[in-house]
């Protein structure tokens, strides 16, 4: 009889203890506010000239990707030295991803490149829908620190681009 009872304890504590134990929290992180350093000055690149000379050249050539161009060519050239990834090639790559900066995610967060939090993440965060319903996006306060954040993912972790 106290073989069964002894069991019985048993079997009964096993049971309990196999419940979960991660509790499922739904509240959004808004991350910690990292101190961005102020941009610094940025080398002349002519952009005002060179595309006026596109747009002579083009004149079908749409003005919001020239606006876009002539603002961040200045960042995209200074990181191309860096990093050697052409500028052409980022500030192609922000004007497909950000609508020429006019999307809903860059608007909110200046993340022109769909940048995701993942977990080594300590900054601000916006929440927007992507692949999946209310994903984690990084959050920006100026765009050179998220094109030099691209240009490390696509130099340290090896990420080609296909032209």
């Amino acid at each position: 009889m106290k073989l069964k009872i002894i069991f019985s304890c048993v079997f009964l504590l096993i049971l309990c203890s196999c419940g979960a134990k991660k509790k499922v929290v739904n509240k959004k992180n808004p991350g910690v506010v990292i101190v961005e350093p102020a941009p610094i000055d940025l080398p002349s690149v002519n952009e005002v000239e060179l595309t006026k000379k596109l747009n002579k050249n083009n004149p079908r050539l749409n003005k919001e990707t020239l606006s876009y161009i002539r603002k961040y060519a200045p960042i995209a050239v200074k990181e191309m030295h860096e990093y050697k990834i052409p500028a052409s090639i980022t500030l192609a790559q922000g004007i497909l991803e950000s609508s020429k900066g006019k999307s809903e995610l860059a608007l909110k967060s200046n993340n022109h490149f769909g940048i995701k939090c993942h977990t080594a993440w300590k900054g601000e965060r916006v929440y927007h829908d992507d692949d999946e319903k209310g994903e984690c996006f990084r959050k920006y306060v100026y765009p050179k620190l998220l094109i030099t954040t691209i240009h490390f993912f696509n130099t340290k972790k090896s990420i080609c681009f296909f032209i």
